[in-house]
């Protein structure tokens, strides 16, 4: 209710007092308050005196905001160009170009973006992150799911990074063995994984004031760095698997050949050897032919030489396979969290803050806080429904790496059905939740998620274009291990079932529930979605992008154009599970409790009374 308290003419401040009931034992109050004017001040006033200070304040804010945007804008363009010249030393890395050390080029890139970025986030955490340089956003740049994923993706990233420090260490110890410029950035890029974990789970609320475009720039490179590492590490599984590839390719033209020719390949069998030598070792012979130049071992021979003495390079080189899939979501965590931090960098001083925002102070997270004020009603039969997909996925993970096979395709066909079962489900599931979150009330502010939407819908384009890869193997094919049948409708049913999520997504965003309402309609499947996307992001990451796992789409393709086919298409496809996840579980939590107190305060703050 409102009620009007006693006010004084001399101040002529108007105050007024709104009680909101949060919970049936707790009211909320709100109080608006105007401006208090001098009446004095408003008659001895001149017109010309007026209009003076008028015009400087608008001068003066206009100058503010032209430094802003300008910094805003170079900062972006500063990201796209160190992405540009990574990416352009990288192509030249991979082709047969002029460049003399390409390897070197890269690892200077490499070891600039971790500096940079660990003196920034340094300077954030002892710095920024404190009053009166930021204060506490309404909402998280990072949903709870997220921070607690960047907490565990960051634990797998550290453990390859500490892997790979410890093995170029060992390296080092070895006589022309020395490569302090790799070993100093797997050192540095440990650092920068530590220091991003804490950035991001202690403080997610964060908004930096303008600091002369500091925070624009740093905020940048940060983002700059994620996605290198990102670019960086797919790069790295793109090379193994076609390595793989190229070897089965060259073992499987060699089977034929010694079929065709069997007399003529044993009287020339050392002949042979030198050319399957040359052909699986290019590189490799490059490398000692550059290495008679001087006296310095490349990494990779120190490797081969040194392989007894260092038990690690074995273990990373098992793990990287698992730990690879860490580095990429904990980059696209990290990259998602500063791009919002970035979008909402401020000119406003510490005491405008204040006055909009009753808490702008900015407060660590409390995890357990946070969990005791969730709703977890209406969630039992999803979240059983959502467990068995789950086991069943990774039972199905399970038997894939247990079982050495690489040209049998009956693991292939399971991993093809199980995935109709799933996209099958999940149409079921989306289309149940269509149908009865449109019960559910409007919010009445827009939701602020266009770049959760953008990156949504991008992600969905990419599944649409790989499952279109899909259905034209199973219409063309020729192979009679899996039917083409099979590829037609796990094409159409992922297409499909992409699509209905993202509609419902969409939706969902807009909807909210009355205070009083205690029948949550749709949360049920808003639960079973969120362990659904979990368990095909499972699938897709650590069983679907191994080239055992479509070996089908590989003979209909070629084994080589098959391998960067997939790893164009197939790294935005993983991202858009795991982004879709973190959605569906922002909906559950967000959608379905009454509209934030934040919201009401950030709407009344804007009424003129």
């Amino acid at each position: 209710h409102f009620y009007k308290r006693p006010i004084t003419l001399k101040n002529m401040a108007i105050d007024y007092s709104v009680k909101v009931p949060t919970t049936k034992s707790r009211v909320f109050e709100i109080r608006l308050q105007s401006q208090k004017t001098n009446n004095k001040d408003i008659v001895n006033s001149k017109p010309n005196q007026d209009m003076d200070k008028s015009e400087i304040s608008f001068i003066s804010v206009l100058s503010k905001k032209s430094l802003f945007t300008i910094s805003k804008t170079f900062s972006g363009l500063y990201c796209l160009l160190l992405i540009s010249v990574y990416l352009s030393v990288t192509a030249n890395k991979l082709t047969s170009s002029p460049m003399h050390h390409p390897e070197i080029e890269v690892s200077a890139i490499m070891l600039y973006l971790y500096l940079v970025s660990c003196t920034f986030l340094l300077y954030l955490l002892l710095h920024l992150a404190h009053p009166p340089h930021s204060h506490a956003n309404i909402r998280s740049h990072g949903s709870a799911f997220l921070r607690q994923g960047a907490f565990v993706f960051g634990v797998g990233s550290i453990a390859y990074h500490v892997l790979e420090f410890t093995t170029y260490f060992i390296i080092d110890l070895h006589p022309n063995c020395m490569d302090v410029l790799h070993t100093v950035i797997s050192f540095f890029s440990i650092v920068f994984v530590i220091l991003q974990m804490i950035t991001i789970i202690l403080y997610p609320r964060l908004n930096i004031h303008f600091g002369y475009g500091v925070p624009h720039f740093g905020l940048m490179h940060l983002l700059a760095t994620n996605l290198i590492i990102w670019m960086r590490t797919v790069i790295k599984e793109s090379i193994h698997e076609y390595h793989i590839a190229e070897e089965k390719l060259e073992d499987h033209v060699y089977g034929i050949v010694h079929q065709v020719s069997n007399v003529s390949i044993f009287e020339h069998k050392n002949g042979d050897d030198d050319g399957d030598s040359t052909l699986h070792n290019i590189h490799k012979r490059f490398s000692e032919n550059s290495d008679s130049l001087n006296d310095h071992i490349s990494v990779e021979k120190c490797k081969a030489m040194y392989h007894d003495d260092d038990f690690v390079s074995d273990v990373l080189k098992a793990s990287s396979p698992f730990l690879y899939a860490f580095i990429i979501e904990f980059s696209l965590v990290g990259g998602t969290v500063f791009f919002n931090t970035w979008n909402n960098v401020h000119i406003e001083q510490w005491n405008e803050a204040k006055e909009k925002i009753p808490n702008h102070t900015v407060q660590k997270p409390n995890f357990c806080g946070t969990l005791s004020k969730i709703n977890w009603s209406n969630s039992t039969i999803g979240s059983v429904c959502g467990c068995f997909i789950m086991l069943l996925t990774i039972f199905d993970l399970i038997v894939f790496f247990s079982v050495d096979y690489e040209e049998d395709v009956v693991f292939e066909y399971i991993g093809k059905v199980m995935n109709c079962i799933s996209n099958t489900s999940g149409i079921l599931a989306a289309l149940i939740g269509i149908v009865q979150i449109q019960k559910l009330s409007d919010k009445s502010q827009a939701s602020e998620s266009s770049v959760d939407l953008f990156l949504l819908d991008l992600g969905v384009f990419f599944v649409y274009i790989y499952s279109t890869l899909t259905v034209t193997v199973g219409i063309f094919t020729t192979d009679q291990g899996i039917p083409g049948s099979v590829h037609i409708f796990n094409g159409v049913l992922d297409i499909i079932a992409a699509s209905l999520q993202v509609l419902l997504i969409h939706q969902l965003l807009q909807k909210t529930v009355n205070v009083e309402e205690r029948n949550l309609r749709g949360r049920q499947v808003v639960t079973f979605l969120c362990f659904l996307n979990f368990s095909i992001w499972l699938f897709d990451t650590f069983e679907l992008q191994k080239s055992k796992a479509s070996l089908v789409e590989a003979e209909f393709y070629g084994h080589l154009v098959w391998v960067w086919m997939q790893r164009i298409t197939l790294p935005i496809c993983i991202f858009f599970r795991f982004h879709s996840t973190v959605l569906l579980i922002d909906c559950w939590k967000n959608s379905y409790r009454g509209e934030s107190i934040g919201h009401l305060v950030a709407n009344i703050n804007k009424m003129e009374i």
